[in-house]
């Protein structure tokens, strides 16, 4: 006997379509509970009446019936647990990642160079957009896919270089105003 379980997703990016369906057949070689059940029955309405089935006996089956149906649960709640994760956590966390790559300048394969031709090209991310189930970085007005970027570059220190100059506005204001080392000091 196969047991179909249907699950109907609408992911958060998807590849086009409006529905996306996953179908998970099992072969009839393994015994679900409705067969497990099945055979019990059978068991107890052809069992010899002079010799009927011992209570430890059918307390035991019931006990694996019931241990058989909680794992059925569990592996159907962890088949939704995965879809879920995989429609709509996955390319959550896909697009976070893609929007903190705004405004970092990147290295990336030129989309529009012939197949022999690999250009590398550098450029800053204007923007992401999402497309057909993938992310695109918009660089220098061209569509670049996430797989194309090569190497993100580190943020330039400015921090140093603001403080430096600074201290010498403070300094060249020390200079206009004349004020000397003995009034600062008192």
């Amino acid at each position: 006997m196969a047991v179909s379980t249907n699950y109907t997703f609408i992911p958060f990016i998807n590849n086009g379509d409006s529905n996306t369906t996953s179908t998970q057949v099992k072969d009839g070689s393994i015994l679900g509970k409705d067969d497990f059940l099945k055979l019990l029955i059978t068991q107890l309405r052809y069992q010899d009446p002079l010799e009927p089935m011992e209570n430890t006996e059918f307390i035991s089956q019931m006990a694996s019936f019931s241990a058989l149906e909680q794992m059925q649960n569990l592996n159907t709640s962890f088949n939704k647990l995965a879809s879920v994760i995989y429609d709509y956590l996955v390319p959550q966390m896909q697009w976070q990642h893609a929007a903190q790559m705004l405004g970092k300048e990147v290295t990336y394969l030129n989309p529009d160079a012939e197949d022999e031709a690999e250009e590398q090209l550098t450029g800053v991310i204007e923007s992401v957009l999402a497309k057909d189930g993938q992310i695109y970085f918009m660089i220098n007005g061209t569509e670049v896919p996430v797989i194309n970027v090569l190497e993100i570059m580190a943020p330039k220190d400015t921090s140093q270089d603001l403080l430096e100059k600074i201290l010498d506005q403070i300094e060249e204001l020390e200079n206009n105003m004349g004020v000397t080392e003995d009034e600062t000091n008192g």
